[in-house]
């Protein structure tokens, strides 16, 4: 290709200068114009439902390297079929619940 296909040859009266804050506010409401228009037509997709059965997990049981302290961690486990071990010494009252 010829050199002269890539260059741009502007006449102007006189040289201009665009200050880089200009550019900048120019940017900032451009971008804020493309986000105002990607946010008017998102729309979020439906939650995905759960399985069931859940899924089983890997083993069938846990230690307590599996650092299982709350009531919600035990229930997760419990469901997908884990056997589970007493409560950590350590546990707090959130274990009982």
């Amino acid at each position: 290709m010829p050199d002269d296909e890539h260059h741009i040859k502007l006449n102007l009266s006189q040289p201009w200068f665009v200050p880089a804050s200009t550019l900048n506010t120019l940017r900032r409401d451009a971008v804020a114009a493309l986000e105002a228009a990607r946010a008017a037509t998102f729309t979020r997709p439906p939650r995905a439902l759960p399985v069931a059965p859940p899924a089983p997990y890997p083993d069938d049981h846990l230690t307590y390297l599996a650092n299982v302290f709350n009531y919600q961690a035990r229930d997760f486990y419990a469901r997908h079929g884990l056997k589970l071990l007493p409560p950590p010494t350590r546990a707090t009252k959130s274990w009982a619940k």
